[in-house]
């Protein structure tokens, strides 16, 4: 067996676990698949999309900000740096935070 193979045979057991363990929780809890998938809707797919707006909105505000400084002379060359990709990963923890404290507001929904 090539590693490329055994790789993806892992996943595919990872994935089967993970489902298996997934209908356990969905029958221990009795859950129905579409309870289910409006929970991950709302707990994990919105929240996600808010995420992405945060982290666009801060990186679109600090490339901005680079090419006015760059364009004023302020700064020598431009350039965006990973820390520049951690200060909007700060804009898509705080939105997906919103996000899912958003499905908090109306708790009678559930």
């Amino acid at each position: 067996m090539i590693d490329g193979e055994r790789g993806i045979a892992i996943n595919q057991l990872n994935n089967s676990i993970l489902l298996h363990l997934i209908r356990i929780f969905m029958r221990q809890y009795r859950i129905g698949a579409p309870k289910l998938a409006n929970i991950l809707n709302n707990f994990l797919l919105k929240p996600s999309i808010y995420g992405l707006y945060g982290f666009s909105i801060f990186f679109s505000v600090i490339v901005i900000v680079k090419t006015a400084g760059f364009l004023v002379g302020t700064y020598s060359g431009f350039n965006v740096d990973y820390s520049d990709l951690d200060l909007s990963f700060i804009g898509f923890s705080l939105l997906f935070m919103v996000g899912i404290l958003k499905n908090f507001q109306d708790h009678n929904k559930y």
